[in-house]
């Protein structure tokens, strides 16, 4: 069980991590298939200024699954991302409990 934090082009945030690993934690309580979790923290420069983007792949047993979100916090970018990772992992048990 592997969980990795990288800053693209920005400083290390402690507390940002910190939030982080408690959320990837309770990520990991509740689908027990979860081997790796890697997650991209970098600044996006738009049209209306920057935004902050997260990027989270997680691999499980067989098989990879990847969900991204921009929003204008770290921290809401890492929620968005993570309820994309929920659904992906949901719609990917139900199909592994039907075979």
């Amino acid at each position: 069980m592997l969980n990795q934090i990288h800053y693209v082009k920005i400083p290390e945030s402690p507390a940002l991590s910190n939030f982080t690993n408690r959320k990837l934690d309770l990520l990991r309580r509740r689908y027990d298939t979860i081997q790796n979790l890697h997650v991209h923290f970098k600044l996006e420069n738009t049209r209306h200024g920057n935004a902050k983007f997260c990027a989270i792949e997680c691999t499980t047993q067989g098989f990879r699954i990847h969900a991204s979100a921009t929003r204008e916090y770290f921290e809401h970018a890492l929620k968005t991302a993570m309820s994309e990772l929920i659904k992906q992992l949901e719609k990917r048990n139900a199909v592994l409990q039907i075979v």
